[in-house]
């Protein structure tokens, strides 16, 4: 699963990332984390500049551990504030994740699961196609693969059209090995029409699924 995880972030970033973020919500809506900007007020969030890969690995997790510690002290004083709840969640996603790649798995569980509560918190009060994607990809990572397909089904459930929910729920069936429903998602978004990247792509992951099956 970490494989597969790694591999999708460096395969799928630039196509995930724009699908959910331009054809869905106009935000972004899976692993990148609200970042502070230094001369904002402390509510206030944005999308990062550059992604962690472009980053000093050691210089990521300092800048990521500095984000945890003033989300924790703005949730301190502001618990109900969703422009915080869900700040926070970001970042510790993105800590989650970060220790997720480098092998520290009881760390990366305790923010992913902080990540988790901290969206569920936000999608009882505001309803959000977005964050239902983000904490899908959170449950994911925590290998719990029914609560992740719960997320992006509410999502479907909507929008059965929804281009990023279907790539996020293709990625979902091949972190759960159930490599004939995800060969038939990815099937369905090869004939996706209007979007040659897409089309590209899941004609990708069908190639990889046919290859990984012959060769097992």
């Amino acid at each position: 699963m970490f494989k597969l995880f790694r591999g999708r972030r460096k395969l799928a970033r630039l196509v995930l990332y724009f699908l959910v973020g331009i054809l869905a919500f106009g935000l972004v809506a899976t692993s990148v984390a609200w970042y502070l900007e230094p001369d904002s007020p402390s509510d206030t969030v944005s999308q990062p500049s550059a992604s962690p890969q472009e980053e000093d690995f050691s210089g990521e997790l300092e800048h990521l551990l500095g984000l945890v510690q003033r989300y924790e002290k703005m949730l301190a004083e502001r618990p109900d504030d969703l422009a915080v709840l869900t700040g926070y969640a970001r970042v510790a996603k993105d800590l989650g994740s970060y220790y997720l790649a480098s092998g520290e798995r009881d760390k990366a569980k305790a923010y992913l699961e902080k990540a988790a509560e901290n969206y569920q918190k936000v999608l009882v009060r505001q309803e959000s196609d977005s964050l239902h994607l983000e904490l899908a990809d959170v449950y994911q990572l925590l290998e719990e693969y029914a609560k992740a397909e719960r997320e992006i089904d509410a999502v479907l459930a909507k929008q059965p059209e929804h281009v990023g929910a279907r790539i996020q729920k293709g990625f979902l069936k091949e972190a759960e090995e159930d490599w004939e429903a995800a060969l038939k998602i990815w099937s369905e978004l090869a004939k996706v029409e209007g979007e040659a990247e897409v089309r590209s792509f899941a004609e990708s992951r069908k190639q990889y699924i046919k290859e990984k099956i012959g060769s097992s």
